[in-house]
């Protein structure tokens, strides 16, 4: 395995025992890396595999043929799971399913504690933790009087706590509103950006996933695209196809592309991933009138 490789997965499958069929399967024959640093966003229409995959990258779910690492370590070997959980952390998707505590700062005490760690070492994790995620005013609140973005922050800053190396985030803002939903991107963008953190978003959110370095499409168990935003956002009639919606604005921009005498006239790009980029290709027309 490469040095920067820190999840690999090698032809891997896995089926649900409730599942007798073989189109059933939730993930199928799936190879494919993530390297260190790296913000992958995996896409896929309801019962594609998303989930699984993310659990099986982190040891939650183990594959029943093919194989997964972790950090140079094997899901399937029991001694390797609580050191490949404490590097790969993972945030769900329902916040109140993490929250564990009455107050703030000991639900983000609450995982440093069971690895044993000591207890002035967890008081300064727990600070830096709440600092990192932007929430350090709120230590001594109630976690359940919080908003859901609030909450879904609380839970990311107990997961930052025992310092993992790379987040697993699990449809994290699909309970959210708007405005939890920015607040969650915006930490998430930090951790990657700014702290260097290796992240993993499942979501359903086009906006969430052009703001990756990596795509990976799913669609009944197998990984059917993998590659950057623009590349994979370029094929507004593939995304259609696989039960996705392009963002708004590249949707927008595929509409224009697509009505005979404005495509005839202009030259429309593909992959126009956000407001500004096409802002700048509407004035360059007017530029040319």
């Amino acid at each position: 395995m490469k040095s920067d490789v820190i999840l690999s997965c090698e032809n891997v499958s896995f089926q649900y025992e409730t599942d007798k069929e073989e189109m059933k399967k939730a993930v199928r024959e799936v190879s494919l890396t993530i390297e260190k640093g790296n913000f992958v966003a995996v896409l896929g229409r309801n019962g594609s595999g998303k989930s699984t995959l993310a659990k099986l990258l982190n040891g939650i779910l183990v594959p029943q043929s093919g194989r997964v690492t972790a950090f140079g370590m094997d899901t399937a070997e029991e001694e390797n799971l609580l050191p490949i959980r404490r590097r790969a952390g993972m945030v769900f998707q329902n916040p109140d399913n993490q929250l564990v505590s009455n107050l703030v700062e000991e639900d983000v005490a609450f995982g440093p504690e069971n690895l044993g760690i000591p207890s002035d070492r967890i008081r300064s994790l727990v600070d830096e933790a709440l600092e990192t995620v932007g929430m350090k005013e709120f230590a001594k609140h109630s976690p359940h009087k919080l908003s859901g973005g609030q909450k879904q922050r609380i839970a990311i800053a107990g997961i930052l706590a025992m310092k993992p190396e790379c987040i697993l985030f699990d449809e994290s803002t699909a309970m959210l509103d708007p405005q939890g939903r920015r607040e969650i991107m915006e930490t998430i963008l930090r951790l990657n950006r700014v702290e260097k953190m290796t992240v993993v978003l499942i979501t359903h959110h086009m906006d969430e996933a052009v703001q990756a370095d990596r795509v990976i499409v799913m669609e009944e168990g197998r990984v059917v695209r993998d590659g950057t935003p623009k590349e994979i956002f370029s094929d507004v009639p593939f995304l259609h196809a696989a039960g996705l919606d392009a963002p708004q604005v590249t949707e927008l921009v595929h509409l224009l592309s697509e009505d005979p005498v404005l495509a005839e006239r202009f030259r429309f790009p593909k992959g126009i991933l956000d407001e500004k980029e096409a802002a700048d290709f509407i004035f360059s027309l007017f530029g040319k009138e």
